[in-house]
């Protein structure tokens, strides 16, 4: 699961196209290796702790959808100071962005890329590849 994919599926989930059960199935399998990525980690720990309330009946079906609406924003405004910190020349370098995003330097055997040279769309599917 990438961020955009999570994007499309919350956006389904909060508008109604897709039930709160039909958006925790998919969750539940796309999440599985979500918990690696740091620009995704804590969106998915936010959602996981919204199904623990919906479950528990802590909050109902508009209470969940208005809390995820809240977590996508997070998630879109994270991805967006990232693509602006990558698309100020002079501003960081690739490494620098990446280690923001994971954490640390992701390990990528074929990183053919110098810092400053790298586009957001070739970041991005660096980052998520």
């Amino acid at each position: 699961m990438d961020a955009y994919d999570l994007l499309g599926k919350m956006q389904d989930c909060c508008r109604g196209a897709i039930s709160v059960d039909q958006f925790e199935g998919w969750f539940d399998y796309a999440s599985l290796s979500a918990h690696k990525d740091n620009v995704l980690s804590e969106c998915v720990f936010s959602i996981e702790a919204l199904f623990s309330a919906y479950l528990g009946r802590e909050i109902n079906d508009i209470e969940f959808r208005r809390e995820l609406f809240l977590c996508g924003m997070a998630l879109q405004t994270r991805l967006k100071q990232l693509a602006e910190a990558i698309s100020t020349p002079g501003s960081l370098s690739t490494t620098c962005v990446l280690t923001l995003a994971y954490g640390s330097m992701p390990e990528m055997t074929d990183l053919r890329v110098s810092p400053m040279s790298v586009s957001v769309p070739e970041l991005l599917a660096l980052a998520y590849a």
